[in-house]
């Protein structure tokens, strides 16, 4: 898992939180960090034809059963 984060930030996708849920242990739920909107499946072009996200092989159709992805904005908590 740690590895696929330093990938990210490799390609400047960031990962500053990621969790796990305690009631699925095998559900995890992470918060990526793109520079816009209209950069995002560029980065994620980047990121997956890097030599070492490529040297991982299928993650996606071996490890992951399915992948929600939801686009949010920070907000002002006062």
């Amino acid at each position: 898992m740690v590895a696929l984060i330093d990938l990210h930030a490799l390609v400047g996708i960031p990962v500053p939180a990621a969790w796990r849920n305690t009631a699925d242990p095998q559900e995890f739920v992470w918060i990526r960090e793109f520079r816009s909107a209209e950069t995002v499946e560029e980065q994620e072009r980047e990121f997956f034809s890097t030599p070492e996200r490529i040297a991982l092989g299928d993650v996606r159709g071996t490890y992951v059963e399915s992948l929600q992805v939801r686009v949010l904005e920070p907000m002002e908590v006062q």
